[in-house]
């Protein structure tokens, strides 16, 4: 049997090494990339808050991916934003965890949901995922119930009771109009007087 010559081992291993290398990078292992914060989220126009999406970048096995390349894309037109440098484009680098997360987001002037496009690469593997939020004008906005703890439903409790039993239309006007302070509590309401009226009673001598 003829020994193959150390050149042409070389040049076969090498052959087998370029073939190995050609035949990942057709066929890459795909990447999970996870939405960790930002999804569903509202951004403030007025106030020029919005939420930074945060994403978790995993491999086939579901194992944290470090140092994975991030890249977060904001829409060029409609509702959309900025990152922290003035762009619509940000650069990350996945952590320990397989963790990334763009910088501080500023929403712009058009309301209405935007996706913000998240792809992770390394090694030739990719992965992809979108990430929906929303540019709004209105506020959010808390109804507090005087002192709290369901006030404003034991207040209506009992403005219904003072009117069921009459006598109460004035107190009960008092609690709907305003507050011990002044203050307004809820709508301002006329509550019309309730007139109790009761027969004539009779007390005989005893039996």
């Amino acid at each position: 049997m003829a020994i193959m010559s150390r050149s042409r081992w070389v040049r076969a291993v090498t052959a087998l090494l370029a073939a190995a290398s050609l035949a990942a990078a057709a066929d890459p292992r795909p990447l999970q990339v996870n939405v960790l914060e930002g999804e569903g989220a509202f951004n403030d126009i007025k106030k020029g808050l919005a939420h930074s999406p945060v994403v978790e970048v995993k491999d086939e096995a579901g194992k944290p991916v470090e140092n994975a390349k991030v890249v977060f894309q904001l829409p060029e037109l409609g509702a959309s934003g900025t990152f922290i440098d003035g762009s619509r484009t940000f650069v990350g680098t996945s952590d320990i965890q397989g963790r990334a997360a763009a910088p501080v987001l500023k929403p712009n002037s058009v309301e209405g949901v935007f996706a913000i496009v998240v792809v992770a690469s390394k090694d030739g593997s990719t992965g992809r995922v979108e990430i929906r939020e929303s540019n709004t004008l209105a506020s959010a906005t808390t109804t507090s119930g005087g002192g709290g703890g369901g006030g404003g439903s034991k207040l209506k409790v009992i403005v219904a009771v003072l009117s069921a039993v009459g006598g109460g239309a004035a107190l009960a006007s008092h609690f709907v109009g305003g507050s011990k302070n002044g203050g307004t509590v809820g709508s301002s309401t006329a509550v019309a007087a309730t007139t109790l009226t009761v027969g004539t009673v009779t007390v005989g001598g005893p039996r």
